[in-house]
């Protein structure tokens, strides 16, 4: 008698099943192409495999330093305007004449130039720049000839103000393989991103005729501070130095020169 209810109720079960799958298409039928596909992508997204589900929770970090990049990557500038109105260090009525330019450093684990941006939104941000470069990215987040409180010092008067979002080379033990995967990852990307700066910078020389090599023009965050024109601030150098000392100050500014040389 046991046996015959349970084969009674997998039989149930199957025909039910079976009756929400033939309803489902009949739906699907009678639905546009685009209603159809939109559904059938839903149904999809709520399937997850377990790595999958891991990196929905926090689970598995980091995943991308684990593999640092071995070929380096030709830059191109792609420029997004995100302008963030309501930030209020950001005077869009009041203009400036651009004198220069000063560096500073917005430094994440994972080296998003999204998230930087997303977080100069709003009546509570309390930090702004012109621009914030990523990998081959910009976003404009005010327009180079209006007021940003950038540096919060008297260098807001008359320079653009850009963030170079460079990830942190740093780990908990500096011997591991995975401290070594993560400074060779950081490496290229802040190589990257110099390179997507450098090329914005180079730009923005040309448009206001400033010369990059001529004193206080292009200046970084640390620099600008020890001339009295900004507060101490996150500059560039830590990173650059961490990384060898590869990239410098003076080297960035020859590399804008000879960008604009050329």
């Amino acid at each position: 008698m046991k046996i015959k209810n349970i084969l009674i109720y997998i039989l149930f079960q199957t025909y039910c099943v079976l009756l929400r799958e033939t309803a489902r298409d009949t739906v699907e039928g009678e639905l546009s192409g685009g209603e159809a596909a939109k559904r059938k992508r839903k149904r999809q997204a709520a399937v997850f495999t377990e790595k999958q589900r891991q990196e929905q929770s926090g689970a598995v970090k980091n995943l991308h330093f684990l593999q640092p990049r071995n070929q380096k990557r030709n830059m191109k500038m792609k420029i997004i305007a995100r302008y963030a109105l309501r930030n209020p260090k950001i005077n869009t009525k009041c203009k400036i004449e651009p004198k220069g330019i000063i560096f500073c450093l917005e430094q994440t684990s994972t080296g998003s130039a999204t998230a930087v941006a997303a977080r100069t939104e709003g009546f509570l941000a309390d930090k702004a720049y012109h621009y914030i470069c990523g990998e081959g990215i910009v976003y404009a987040i005010a327009q180079p000839t209006r007021f940003v409180a950038h540096s919060n010092g008297s260098a807001d008067k008359n320079t653009i103000g850009i963030a170079l979002v460079l990830p942190s080379p740093e780990a908990r033990d500096e011997k591991s393989e995975f401290a070594k995967y993560r400074r060779s990852e950081a490496a290229v990307r802040t190589e990257n991103v110099v390179k997507t700066a450098v090329l914005l910078a180079a730009n923005l020389c040309r448009r206001f005729g400033l010369d990059p090599k001529a004193d206080g023009v292009i200046l970084t965050r640390k620099e600008a501070a020890q001339r009295g024109l900004a507060e101490n601030g996150a500059s560039p150098e830590s990173v650059f130095e961490a990384l060898g000392g590869k990239m410098s100050a003076k080297k960035l500014r020859e590399q804008i020169s000879k960008l604009l040389a050329g």
